[in-house]
């Protein structure tokens, strides 16, 4: 877990219901239902609820490990996500978690998602767009060559949804523009993009783009 300072010990718990005993505010509390309910929170979207990270880590971490979950905070992208925990010679952990299996195209969308992202965002701040078709010919490099010019759309679409619903493209209006979440840079660094490009290359019988640096 990153820890970027000590937990601040002022008080300043409410009692919200009869017979409530919780050591958290009702700030900690939502921060904690986020974390929980969401697959991340962000310092842009989620401020009073990152405040409250930043201020007391090791107050609601200590709530997630109650769970076998742990917490992640990256502060220079601004965002703070939860992690399963790992129980050495226990494989009956409970969890909160359901193991989240990328298919093959939704996968190679991420790939393209982060180059996009790594390419486009010259500083920390940068928001980075894509539009759908851009995705769409990026896809169609990486795709088996056939004559239905409908397939294309159809796998991209479809990876487009799956990665949405995990909150790392979201859309802009109805012109079918998305905004690439920072999360991206924090889930899939450089290693591992380099790690899953040479997964591609091998897929695509040493075919594919540029290879990361």
């Amino acid at each position: 877990m990153t820890n970027p300072e000590p937990d601040v010990t002022t008080d300043h718990r409410v009692s919200l219901f009869e017979g409530d005993i919780s050591s958290l505010t009702p700030v900690q509390r939502s921060a904690l239902v986020k974390l929980v309910k969401n697959h991340y929170i962000t310092a842009a979207s989620d401020t009073d609820e990152w405040a409250a990270l930043i201020e007391s880590p090791r107050l609601i971490t200590s709530r997630l490990h109650d769970l076998y979950l742990d917490l992640h905070i990256d502060t220079r992208n601004g965002v703070a996500y939860k992690k399963r925990i790992p129980i050495p010679d226990n494989d009956n952990t409970l969890s909160l978690l359901r193991n989240t299996r990328w298919s093959a195209h939704a996968t190679v969308l991420l790939i393209v998602l982060r180059e996009r992202l790594r390419a486009e965002r010259t500083v920390i701040t940068d928001d980075v767009y894509v539009d759908a078709e851009e995705l769409v010919d990026a896809m169609r490099n990486f795709l088996p060559k056939t004559t239905d010019e409908s397939q294309p759309q159809k796998i991209t679409h479809r990876a487009i949804v799956a990665v949405s619903d995990a909150r790392i493209l979201q859309q802009v209006g109805t012109s079918g523009r998305y905004k690439i979440s920072p999360v991206l840079e924090s889930l899939l660094p450089l290693p591992k993009l380099q790690q899953l490009h040479e997964w591609l290359i091998g897929e695509n019988g040493g075919q594919t783009q540029d290879d990361p640096s």
